[in-house]
């Protein structure tokens, strides 16, 4: 099951690094230029900034989905499974949806983005993904409460229902990875644009 205690590095904890250069660069490139060039670029620093802001509110959930993900890559137990379920769930529970739907559509009104694109649509990726893990766990759950009614819960049409859950969450992971990873890009393109005005 791998050690629950390291630190795995996240694709949102790179995210956050990139936006911060891309900040960094936003507040120095209107040196020298005109206000509205820096003006522009105070624009684009305070965009990454929100970005960087709504990635840092889902990362923890990510975390704790991509744990999981690795952890069944090695194989679990059903109780150890159900305990990553909980982990997964207390993540779920400390996201503020609230400033998450706030910074999405702050980031969507200022570039005209798809809702796709945003972090909002990174944490409706990632919910799907924790609801997938959690109606594997209440399959497997009710199989081993009914054992003598299907008599093997890894296998058979459980286990093939369980497995397609955890496909359903490894795909939800990875389209909430490529959302959060399009603002981080869309971020970096009106940022070049407003350095080059």
């Amino acid at each position: 099951m791998g050690n629950p205690g390291r630190a795995r590095p996240s694709a949102i904890a790179g995210i956050g690094m990139v936006v911060g250069v891309i900040a960094i660069a936003a507040l120095t490139a209107g040196c020298g230029d005109d206000g509205t060039a820096q003006a522009a670029s105070q624009e684009a620093a305070l965009r990454a900034s929100d970005v960087a802001l709504c990635a840092k509110q889902v990362e923890p959930l990510h975390v704790a989905l991509t744990n999981m993900h690795s952890d069944l890559q090695v194989g679990l137990n059903f109780t150890a499974y159900a305990e990553g379920v909980r982990s997964v769930a207390r993540a779920y529970n400390r996201v503020d949806i609230d400033q998450v739907s706030a910074l999405s559509t702050k980031l969507m009104t200022e570039a005209a983005a798809t809702s796709d694109s945003t972090c909002l649509g990174a944490m409706v990726s990632f919910e799907n993904a924790y609801n997938a893990y959690n109606r594997a766990n209440s399959t497997w759950s009710n199989c081993i409460d009914n054992i003598s009614a299907y008599g093997d819960c890894t296998g058979g049409s459980v286990g093939d229902s369980v497995q397609a859950q955890w496909t359903k969450a490894s795909s939800a992971i990875a389209n909430g990875e490529r959302r959060l990873a399009r603002d981080v890009a869309a971020q970096k393109k009106a940022q070049t644009a407003s350095a080059g005005a």
